[in-house]
């Protein structure tokens, strides 16, 4: 498991050797920190362990699935999810400065039994029973399963 920080140092492609702090790009159990006023295109489907949003003005825009099993953590910027699944296991943090653009895309949460947030979203699902609260809403489907 590795600690990648995003740089942005040779175009705006999250799978391309240079935009991370170090050699390659975040992978599967490795830990992803955008904290730089950049943008970056995840452009193929990726599993990390954590990814971590913290700077006001960047912008993550997702072309393809993303799945994080350990936690997600949007502290400032902007996460724009397209219309692709993302499931996030885990931690769902939010701080005060973060917008979430849900376009068409699914949110699945295999591990997390609430979401509070004041976002929209497009599609919600929790697999192991679930509630949404906060002063944020569902456009299209909510799915719970798995619950009692």
């Amino acid at each position: 498991m590795a600690a990648y920080v995003w740089t942005g140092g040779v175009d705006n492609d999250w799978a391309v050797n240079g935009n991370w702090d170090i050699a390659g790009w975040p992978t599967a159990g490795d830990n992803a920190t955008i904290n730089i006023a950049d943008t970056c295109n995840l452009n193929i489907a990726i599993s990390v362990a954590t990814l971590t949003l913290n700077h006001i003005d960047a912008i993550l825009t997702a072309s393809a699935n993303l799945t994080v099993t350990t936690g997600i953590t949007l502290t400032a910027g902007t996460f724009r999810m397209g219309s692709y699944t993302h499931s996030i296991a885990g931690s769902w943090t939010k701080g005060a400065n973060y917008t979430t653009v849900c376009e068409t895309s699914k949110l699945l949460f295999p591990g997390l039994s609430a979401l509070t947030d004041t976002s929209d979203f497009y599609d919600v699902e929790f697999e192991v029973g679930g509630a949404f609260g906060a002063a944020g809403s569902v456009l299209r489907d909510l799915i719970i399963s798995g619950g009692t």
